[in-house]
């Protein structure tokens, strides 16, 4: 495993997800939006951010299992683990403040191997 180039392929992961809520969070409205616990909303905004990061991420490594904000834990007890907070911030986002980010770690066995925080505002 090379891990500059995970970390190259990662990076560009997180763009996607970053330009797919770029595009898409403007379009939210308040029936798009779900409480998921007591202070803790969901929108279709943050499900498309984490399918955009499992669809790319798989893709560098198709051995990793993922711990997910937004659905699921998906094999999170492989060796191998992506732990991804597709939009980190979404109250912020669906109030309007620009401070929001996409944030991805791989980790193997329990150890931090890279991670990638990507402010979307800029």
């Amino acid at each position: 495993m090379i891990l500059p180039s995970i970390l190259t392929e990662a990076r560009a992961a997180v763009n996607l997800a970053a330009a797919y809520i770029k595009r898409e969070i403007v379009k939210v409205t308040t029936a798009d939006i779900e409480e998921k616990d007591l202070n803790s909303l969901v929108s279709f905004v943050d499900k498309g951010s984490e399918r955009t990061l499992v669809k790319e991420l798989s893709k560098i490594l198709p051995e990793a299992g993922f711990l997910i904000e937004e659905d699921a834990v998906e094999d999170a007890l492989k060796p191998y683990v992506w732990t991804i907070d597709p939009l980190d911030g979404t109250i912020n986002s669906l109030l309007g403040i620009p401070h929001f980010t996409v944030s991805v770690a791989l980790a193997h066995e329990g150890e931090l191997l890279i991670g990638v925080v990507h402010e979307v505002n800029n």
